[in-house]
This record gives C-alpha cells, sequence and structure tokens, in this order.
C-alpha cells in the first residue's frame, strides 16, 4: 500500500480492518496516479542514493589526499630552508667574523682577537 494512504489510514482511530481497505479503495479509485505521483517524488531507489554516497565519499577521499600532498610538500620546504640557514659560529675561539670569512685579507679586526694569520695592518 503506498505510503500516502497508510498515512491518511493512521490518522483514522478507531478503524477496523474492513473499513480501512474500503477507505484505501476509495482513496485510489479518486486519483490512482497522484498517489504513486507522490509516493515516488524523486528517484528514490536505493542504488541511486547509494551511488551519490560512494561519489561525496570518493570526492572527499580525494580532497583528504590533496590535503595531505600539500601538508608534506609545505613540512618538505620548511625542512630545506632549515638546513639552508647558516649556523653561527662558536664564540671560543675569539675568531672575529672578518678573519672567519676574509681571512689573512681582513681589515677591521680589533682586540682581543686570536686570528694566527698574517699580522694585522695597521690603519
Amino acid at each position: 500500500m503506498p505510503v500516502p494512504v497508510q498515512t491518511i489510514l493512521a490518522s483514522i482511530s478507531p478503524i477496523t480492518s474492513d473499513k480501512a481497505a474500503e477507505v484505501a479503495d476509495r482513496i485510489l479509485a479518486i486519483n490512482p496516479n497522484s498517489i504513486h505521483a507522490v509516493s515516488s517524488g524523486g528517484d528514490g531507489s536505493p542504488s541511486s542514493s547509494r551511488n551519490e554516497r560512494c561519489s561525496t565519499r570518493d570526492l572527499l577521499r580525494e580532497e583528504i589526499q590533496a590535503l595531505h600532498k600539500e601538508v608534506a610538500d609545505l613540512r618538505r620546504s620548511r625542512t630545506q630552508s632549515n638546513s639552508r640557514r647558516t649556523r653561527s659560529q662558536s664564540r671560543e675561539n675569539k675568531l672575529f667574523w672578518y678573519h672567519f670569512r676574509f681571512q689573512d685579507k681582513a681589515q677591521k679586526c680589533v682586540p682581543p682577537c686570536s686570528y694566527k694569520g698574517n699580522p694585522m695592518q695597521e690603519e
């Protein structure tokens, strides 16, 4: 029995099974197509809703994979940029940056410098 007919019969109380059959026959006799049109609104087949769920699930899976790739790319770029960064040298040997960078050609050395290369040039 179509769902709309069941709904109408459920709203009538008390009703016997004979009376319910009579009312259902009258409802279907008035306009059987409208009842079926209401009950079949849309495709309504289980396979179409299953297909929609599967396609939605597939779309979500693709989006999650794309996000995972973006995060991995960001992590990779951060680790590469960190490895390129130069670390400052230890000051234990009192070697100033000028001697570290220019060695014997350094001209801006100031005491206390422990550089043992060519003697400092006087300015």
